[in-house]
This record gives structure tokens, sequence and C-alpha cells, in this order.
């Protein structure tokens, strides 16, 4: 799993266990750059059975690949296939005069509806008023 840390790339794996690996596993990092497929070389000799790695100084606005050998005593262990990381791409900022201008348009639209709620509640209740009243005077009479 890889992830970007401003210019610093963050590297982690499952180890492999002690029985996995024949031995005490070293871990070899290599870094590649994906648009020219150069290999940059030897990036770490990790011999710590817990990852992450972090490789710093990294353009994160370039895509690399990272491989990851494994190696004891006796030779190779394992490798791991290139895995691809992308370019760190920023979030697009909230545009704050957009955001400002969706809420005062929600808040005049809240305020219109309780107003016509409250307008309709006052004429119903003026219409039962009346209704009323026009009874009263229609017995009385």
């Amino acid at each position: 799993e890889t992830s970007w840390s401003g210019n610093s790339l963050n590297i982690s794996w499952e180890p492999l266990t002690l029985h996995e690996a024949r031995g005490f596993p070293v871990y070899y990092i290599y870094l590649y750059d994906s648009s020219t497929r150069a290999k940059r070389g030897l990036v770490s000799e990790y011999n710590s059975t817990e990852p992450p790695l972090t490789i710093p100084d990294l353009d994160s606005s370039q895509s690399y690949s990272v491989s990851i050998s494994v190696e004891n005593e006796g030779g190779k262990v394992n490798a791991t296939n290139l895995v691809v990381v992308e370019p760190f791409v920023a979030p697009e900022p909230v545009s704050t005069g957009a955001a400002v201008a969706g809420g005062v348009v929600a808040a005049i639209i809240i305020v219109l509806v309780i107003v016509a709620a409250i307008i309709i509640v006052v004429l119903v209740y003026l219409r039962q008023v009346d209704v009323h009243c026009s009874d009263s005077v229609s017995e009385a009479g």
C-alpha cells in the first residue's frame, strides 16, 4: 500500500513471517520513474519486520513504480511486481464565494417557505372565523 504525505511516499506491506522467509528477511525497495521507466536505484535496505517505510524528497506530481525484493542469508526469497504509485492530486478548493452564495440562497428559500406557511395558516384561520361569524349572524336573523 502506498500513500503520499507532502513530498514523501509512504510504503507499507504485509511482512513475511520468519518461517515464510526461511530466516530473518531483508527487504530491498527499488524505485522507478514511471514516465521514463528508468530505475532510480535501491532506495532502502530495510531489515525491520515492521513496515512502513517512508521515501522522502520525491516529486509528488510524478508517477513512480516501487518493487520490493526479499532476501535472507540464502539469497532471494520473494520479489513483488512493480506497484505503480500515481501522482498526488490535491482536491479542488471550494470557492468561498460560491459556498456563501449557496448558503444565502438556501436561507432565503427557508425564510420564504416559513412566511408562506404563516400566511396560509392566517388565511385559513380568518376564513374559519369569517364562516363562523356568518353562521352566527344568519342564525340570529
